[in-house]
């Protein structure tokens, strides 16, 4: 896998597009999103949360049109290879601010460059965190309804950054001076992110379903909703396949809280300062003596034919 037009900032590749996304967008990141794509399916139970009875009506080709999807913040591009190869007569294209070249890509599968999605119609459109990298959500789903051909399926789908505890309340952030069990130093970490990021303090999953709505081009009757929780190295109790996200995301969480580091010295920390803040979260982590879950949200619903 490669990554192209990516400038280096503290020891790490970031998009050279986008000063609201703070991630970065190298192959270390996107090994991160391919592993959270695994998850992903896990959770759902497949690459959608539909049902493939549903996906393979809607992408059968008719009337000799070529099925067509498109995934909008297609980061490591797992999904799409995943979704081509699972349809391999439809055409599947993700789009970007910064696209990859994966390894093994079927060819109908193709990445592009945020902003080439004007000519583009589909069956399905899937829009994955599309906060972290644009300023007007709204409009960005409004768009990404306009691509879609009369009866297609818009999927939106984002993680956000309230920490939950075992009861799956908010946990409150740990400091050096209160740091006991009730207290979370992974929730303490995403309140510094917070600080610094563009509303992803914000829990804006639970609004999908109130914004499709907004959209006169959808069937009201198909929006739908679901919330997912996935646990940190631990099995989140009833959750199905909870020992397996549980440790996708002790792997993902590791690498996730390194990859602020560009923009936490950006913003003045010191190494020494990053590095006990990382500490802290990995001893707990590690551990975990706190038992936490990070939630996930997706919405969708179908175009009027």
């Amino acid at each position: 896998m490669s990554t192209l037009a990516l400038k280096e900032v503290h020891g790490r590749g970031m998009n050279g597009t986008s000063d609201i996304y703070k991630l970065p967008a190298d192959i270390k990141e996107m090994d991160r999103l391919a592993l959270q794509h695994q998850m992903w399916k896990l959770m759902m139970d497949g690459l959608t949360p539909v049902t493939a009875d549903e996906l393979d009506i809607l992408l059968a080709s008719t009337n000799g049109v070529q099925a067509a999807v498109l995934d909008l913040g297609c980061g490591s591009g797992s999904w799409c290879i995943d979704m081509a190869r699972a349809y391999p007569h439809a055409r599947v294209v993700g789009f970007d601010l910064a696209p990859v070249a994966p390894r093994d890509t079927p060819p109908n599968s193709f990445q592009e460059e945020i902003g080439a999605t004007d000519s583009f119609s589909s069956e399905i459109n899937s829009t994955w965190f599309i906060r972290g990298a644009c300023s007007d959500i709204v409009k960005a789903i409004n768009e990404a309804v306009d691509c879609l051909r009369p009866g297609g399926l818009i999927i939106l789908s984002d993680g956000d950054h309230i920490i939950m505890d075992a009861n799956k309340q908010p946990a409150a952030p740990a400091s050096e001076t209160d740091c006991g069990p009730s207290r979370s130093w992974m929730a303490r970490f995403m309140q510094e992110v917070n600080s610094y990021t563009w509303k992803l303090n914000e829990v804006l999953g639970t609004k999908f379903p109130s914004w499709l709505a907004s959209n006169n081009k959808l069937d009201q009757a198909t929006i739908n909703y679901q919330m997912y929780h996935s646990p940190i190295n631990w099995d989140g109790g009833d959750i199905k396949y909870g020992a397996q996200i549980g440790h996708m995301m002790y792997i993902n969480c590791k690498d996730f809280i390194r990859a602020w580091r560009p923009m936490f010295k950006t913003n003045g920390w010191s190494d020494e300062e990053i590095n006990r803040l990382v500490s802290r979260v990995d001893e707990e982590v590690d551990g975990p003596q706190v038992h936490i879950y990070i939630r996930w949200h997706a919405a969708w619903a179908r175009k009027l034919s």
